[in-house]
């Protein structure tokens, strides 16, 4: 998800690496997406390896829907979602 005045080329050109990362991940198998946000801090973890961390989270603490975004051209089945609070 970008914000409208923080797209994805914007943050890559002004923060090449900061805000994504690649993690090994193979097609036609599932893999398990941990995100854990805390204040302005998060956690990203592929198949239980950390693979992103930030600290500047902008608008941290903020309450809202949650979106899942697959790439243009890209397919993805999600199952077992879960949101909580810790």
């Amino acid at each position: 998800m970008a914000h409208p005045d923080f797209h994805f080329d914007v943050s890559r050109e002004a923060f090449p690496g900061r805000y994504e990362k690649g993690a090994d991940i193979a097609i036609g198998r599932w893999h398990r997406l941990r995100l854990e946000v805390q204040g302005a801090h998060l956690r990203a973890l592929a198949d239980g390896v950390e693979v992103l961390t930030e600290d500047d989270l902008h608008d941290a603490g903020r309450r809202g829907p949650v979106g899942l975004f697959v790439g243009d051209g890209s397919r993805a089945l999600f199952a077992d979602l879960g949101i909580r609070s810790a």
